[in-house]
């Protein structure tokens, strides 16, 4: 449920922070940031209204479902598995190596719901329209099944590292 309150919140965001990172050719930005959030904002709701702001959010909404069930199950797995095969002379390796195979696996399983996400994220004319089912008929015969895993590798790094660290700093604070 925090999963779905989170990205139903948030997705306004995440489609301001797409124009941002790759305006729409018909989009002039300035040198403020500030002044850019605004300008974006008012672009996304002379688009589509409100509309524009939830763009991509049923296929966030599953990525995250699907992910994070991936993720708490490799975990829990993972940690039961290290614990039978690493010493708890340094109790941090276990946790570390589990949080990020864990991420890395949801990761990869997730990337397909990320591309359809970021693609209808995406402002401007350019954007993607139709369902989930379409989007995905369309990337496989447009690009194959690498298409599906396009950013997969850069995402897969910095989540992975991040979860491993994250969660081992997490439950030494603890």
């Amino acid at each position: 449920m925090a999963g779905l309150i989170t990205s139903v919140s948030l997705q306004p965001m995440e489609n301001i922070k797409m124009v941002l990172l790759v305006p729409p050719k018909d989009l002039q930005l300035s040198n403020n940031f500030f002044k850019n959030v605004g300008i974006v904002t008012k672009y996304l709701y002379q688009d589509e209204g409100t509309k524009a702001f939830y763009r991509g959010l049923v296929p966030n909404v599953l990525r995250t479902v699907f992910s994070s069930f991936f993720f708490f199950s490799f975990l829990r797995l993972c940690e039961a598995k290290g614990n039978m095969h690493y010493e708890p002379s340094n109790p941090h390796i276990v946790p570390f190596i589990s949080s990020l195979t864990a991420r890395v696996v949801s990761c990869f399983l997730s990337n397909p719901l990320s591309v359809i996400e970021t693609r209808f994220e995406y402002g401007g004319h350019e954007r993607w329209h139709g369902g989930i089912m379409s989007s995905l008929k369309k990337i496989y015969q447009g690009e194959g099944l690498k298409g599906f895993w396009k950013g997969g590798l850069a995402t897969t790094y910095k989540e992975g590292l991040f979860a491993g660290g994250y969660y081992t700093l997490y439950l030494k604070g603890k």
